[in-house]
């Protein structure tokens, strides 16, 4: 949980907010702007819910947590709309990391509506769960 606990932090507070339509001047772009340095602005780097997301897992994933316990989560928020956020597989429960609360709790307590989650290590296998509350 520390390892969590760390990595929420320090991207939480490396990256500043900002549309993907601010940033790139399209409605939707996945970027990793820690990462590659996308989304530098006057030496300020930016990002939005989804890449804040792609950088824990990315981080995570080089401290040693296997890829498959990892998944990026779509899901609806009163506060923001869409959002994305990073869960992470713990002894048999998933948490959040989510660049809106520096707060890392289980799925069961964030306040969403889920969306869709990955279904694997790939990036690019996703499952509905528009069922779900």
């Amino acid at each position: 949980m520390a390892l969590l606990e760390s990595v929420n932090r320090q991207v939480n507070r490396a990256l500043r907010w900002r549309s993907d339509q601010e940033i790139y001047g399209e409605a939707e772009r996945w970027a990793m702007p820690l990462s590659d340095g996308a989304g530098t602005i006057d030496g300020q780097i930016y990002g939005d819910c989804e890449d804040y997301a792609l950088e824990k897992r990315a981080a995570l994933i080089r401290a040693g947590l296997p890829p498959e316990a990892l998944a990026i989560a779509i899901v609806d928020s009163y506060a923001t709309g869409h959002h994305a956020v990073l869960i992470v597989r713990l002894d048999g429960a998933d948490v959040v990391l989510d660049n809106e609360t520096p707060w890392i709790l289980p799925w069961t307590e964030a306040p969403y509506t889920w969306r869709a989650v990955q279904s694997g290590p790939s990036l690019l296998e996703w499952r509905s769960l528009a069922l779900m509350p």
